[in-house]
């Protein structure tokens, strides 16, 4: 089983910010945090199969939700909304796996252990986080009717899991995940 923790500073919002308005466009996490949810599974090449999230008392989405999987991997996202230092990174992402480890930074670099030996630090040069390639990929489907990109049972996993967060954080239970079925609100 691998251990996959992705950290993201979200960072505080304006007052007046759409975000806010819980009832009428749902959490902050709902939002976004399918992204993240999605990273993880493609990451582990499975879709979770329960959730359960905490948050802080005073920002339902400064949270930390942890993801179970099938093969017994563990996906845990921690969205941080509370402040943060300027230049501490956006996003970092850690992977345990067999012995190993790599920490990807802000998606410009990253570091991998392997049998106990650190490699030499990448630095990639620009942000790509797949969103190019993924339109395309899409396009392609949908123009010459190439296979979907991501197959719907994962895409209504990812946005059943990032619900049960939002549920979890909210009633302190773990909450299973729908794989493969109409996602529910």
């Amino acid at each position: 089983p691998t251990v996959f923790d992705y950290q993201v500073r979200a960072g505080a919002l304006a007052a007046d910010s759409w975000y806010r308005q819980i009832d009428e466009q749902g959490s902050r996490f709902v939002g976004e945090g399918c992204h993240f949810v999605d990273t993880a599974s493609w990451w582990l090449g499975v879709d979770p199969i329960d959730v359960i999230a905490t948050a802080t008392p005073d920002d339902p989405d400064n949270l930390h939700c942890t993801l179970r999987y099938a093969d017994g991997s563990l996906a845990t996202i921690s969205y941080l909304t509370s402040p943060a230092p300027r230049r501490y990174p956006k996003e970092v992402i850690t992977i345990h796996a067999a012995g190993n480890a790599a920490r990807f930074t802000n998606f410009s670099g990253y570091d991998i252990w392997i049998g106990g030996r650190r490699r030499p630090r990448r630095t990639l040069t620009g942000v790509d986080k797949g969103q190019a390639a993924q339109m395309a990929a899409f396009l392609d489907a949908v123009v010459l009717g190439a296979p979907m990109p991501i197959p719907f049972a994962s895409l209504a996993a990812t946005t059943d899991a990032t619900f049960a967060a939002h549920r979890s954080a909210a009633s302190g239970e773990r909450v299973q995940v729908r794989t493969g079925s109409t996602p529910s609100a």
